[in-house]
């Protein structure tokens, strides 16, 4: 059972992971400084350094907690129909939960560019996301097949995200419904 003084420590991280969440999001990844996240969530830079030694490590710390979302949202491939209109409804639950996590995804892509510990968490998660389907689909394929599934899966994934950054983080004028359904009709493709 967790104490109170557990209780209370979760409480610190979760209101610095917000905070620094909210002025990254305003004032940027880059220019964000330690200084400034323990000021705005109201507690002392000593405090903030018990929980976080930087701010790729608040990052990461979010990455994980989004992590689970993330496989169940791949794991939900199992389920669907490979047409383009069963990966259409796919896409839009992988639409919401980048709208729902926009802010995290953002921070996300800016602490890729300057932190190469968060890109390699980014690159691992994707490993066990292509993993975690090329065991569910581990039928009559030699390791070379399964290895070109993999990197077939992969370049999917992040093909997807780079679209879904630029429509639901940065708000770009694109056509949503062309993007979605040129994303289905490649997916749909792969999993057929």
């Amino acid at each position: 059972m967790a104490t109170q003084r557990d209780i209370d420590k979760l409480q610190t991280q979760q209101r610095i992971v917000d905070s620094a969440l909210e002025l990254f999001e305003t004032a940027g990844y880059e220019t964000t400084s330690m200084v400034q996240i323990a000021r705005h969530a109201e507690t002392s830079r000593a405090n903030l350094y018990l929980h976080f030694t930087s701010k790729s490590q608040i990052v990461l710390h979010r990455m994980r907690q989004l992590e689970s979302e993330v496989l169940g949202l791949y794991r939900g491939l199992d389920r669907v129909e490979t047409t383009v209109d069963g990966v259409m409804t796919w896409l839009e639950t992988a639409a919401q939960l980048w709208k729902t996590h926009r802010a995290e995804f953002d921070a996300i892509s800016r602490a890729m560019t300057v932190d190469s510990e968060v890109f390699d968490e980014w690159l691992e998660l994707h490993r066990r996301v292509t993993r975690s389907r090329a065991e569910a689909r581990t039928d009559s394929r030699n390791d070379t097949d399964l290895d070109q599934w993999e990197a077939h899966l992969i370049t999917l994934m992040i093909g997807l995200e780079h679209n879904f950054y630029f429509l639901y983080v940065r708000g770009q004028a694109i056509p949503e419904k062309l993007i979605l359904r040129s994303l289905a009709e490649q997916w749909s493709a792969f999993l057929d």
